[in-house]
């Protein structure tokens, strides 16, 4: 037997050889060729994947900005068409080697409302929450740790069709319309904004630290009329206490040493 062609359209044809002598094409007993041809069915793998862009991460006001949009591919396995009448989305971001699990503020939109048989669906996901920094990095990790690093992203869909989150194909087959896809995103870190607004915030937290020195002084002031010396050590301790706290900000928010 040889495969003689493979047709375009799913079909096989087979050219096979007959004989009762000795199973050669050498004229010895009754020799007989036959095509056969094949058809072959599309693989019914149902499934959703996606693409991502970079997840970016700027600041604003101390907080974290947090900015990804994906695209969710999801197939239709059967011999049927879907209009899809709703979808249903959960999306995370999983526990990473440096952050946290979240479940960030995002909004879903059906590309496809009409799935053909055999086709593929596409769902489009934004991403976009403003959350504390202490709720998305790990134990002992700065912002400045996060260029370059990998999370998983996780969406679930549910799609509806007719109503139902489940379709029957015209064989009786009965097919679950939910879905997962994840996929690992590269974190971006937009430095110049989250270096621009934790120096505002440091300059901020300063602020108040001077007001407190001015304060401290006046008290010094006072003291020293009564303790000699004591303004002056006064003084020092405000100083301290200033540089203490904006060293503090830096090593934790960018993670300067």
């Amino acid at each position: 037997m040889e495969r003689k062609s493979e047709c375009s359209d799913g079909i096989l044809l087979y050219k096979l050889f007959l004989d009762n002598y000795d199973g050669q094409p050498n004229g010895k007993g009754e020799e007989h060729w036959s095509e056969v041809r094949v058809e072959v069915e599309p693989p019914s793998v149902q499934t959703a994947f996606m693409d991502c862009s970079n997840l970016v991460l700027s600041a604003e006001r101390g907080n974290l900005i947090l900015d990804m949009s994906c695209e969710v591919y999801f197939t239709n396995p059967t011999d049927v068409e879907w209009r899809i009448t709703d979808v249903v989305t959960e999306a995370r971001i999983l526990k990473g080697q440096c952050t946290q699990e979240i479940t960030p503020e995002f909004s879903d939109t059906l590309l496809t409302p009409t799935v053909p048989a055999k086709g593929t669906g596409r769902l489009q996901v934004n991403f976009h929450d403003t959350l504390p920094a202490s709720g998305f990095l790990g134990k002992s990790v700065s912002i400045g740790d996060l260029a370059g690093v990998s999370v998983p992203v996780e969406v679930d869909l549910t799609l509806e069709v007719n109503g139902k989150t489940y379709v029957v194909d015209s064989q009786g087959n009965t097919w679950s319309l939910k879905y997962k896809a994840i996929k690992m995103v590269k974190i971006k870190t937009d430095t110049d904004n989250v270096t621009r607004d934790l120096v505002g915030e440091l300059t901020l937290g300063l602020a108040g630290a001077v007001a407190g020195t001015i304060a401290g002084a006046k008290i010094g002031a006072a003291l020293g009329s009564v303790v000699p010396g004591a303004g002056t050590v006064t003084g020092a301790i405000v100083g301290g206490i200033v540089g203490f706290i904006g060293g503090l900000l830096l090593h934790e928010k960018l993670g300067w040493p």
